[in-house]
């Protein structure tokens, strides 16, 4: 029995010894893990900072409802409005647009024509659409708006992107 003890003990040494050895290489894991998270983190820091100062309007809205995920402050500035949609249906609720160019010139841009709301529910990629819009202020300004799906890896519409411009003094 005592043999059987110490080949146990011994066994019990060799297994502390492993897991010591386990317990330190998970530890260099999570370190790791912890230092690309962090820099994960400051990287869409960085992106949501740029997205956020860009010159340019940008629009983020998840497919295929159209409800806006992000609007940064320029989008706020051209239109004159901090509000969020919560979907296509209420675009043209919380914006009023006309078709600038076209047969169409002169009509109400519908929830379902606005380029983000083709790009989210259709897939479509629209550009240089010219749409002029009401600033809440009430005064009028013509916006150039180009709109993408956004996929999955499998090819599924996941969110739509569009970027806009003012674009009335060039026109």
């Amino acid at each position: 029995q005592a043999a059987e003890l110490e080949v146990s003990q011994e066994q019990l040494q060799e297994q502390a010894a492993e897991l010591e050895v386990s317990n330190e290489q998970l530890q260099e894991t999570i370190e790791e893990l912890s230092r690309r998270g962090a820099e994960r983190d400051a990287a869409h820091g960085q992106l949501a900072t740029v997205l956020e100062q860009s010159p340019t309007g940008i629009i983020i809205a998840e497919a295929p409802s159209g409800r806006f995920l992000f609007v940064n402050r320029r989008t706020h500035q051209i239109f004159g409005r901090s509000r969020l949609s919560e979907g296509v249906a209420a675009y043209s609720a919380d914006w009023t647009g006309y078709h600038a160019d076209g047969p169409d010139a002169g009509r109400e841009v519908a929830p379902h024509e606005w380029p983000i709301a083709r790009a989210v529910e259709n897939g479509e990629t629209v550009s240089a659409k010219v749409v002029e819009i009401v600033h809440a202020d009430g005064h009028r300004l013509q916006i150039s708006i180009n709109a993408a799906p956004v996929l999955d890896p499998v090819g599924r519409v996941i969110a739509g992107v569009a970027v806009f411009d003012d674009v009335s003094e060039e026109r």
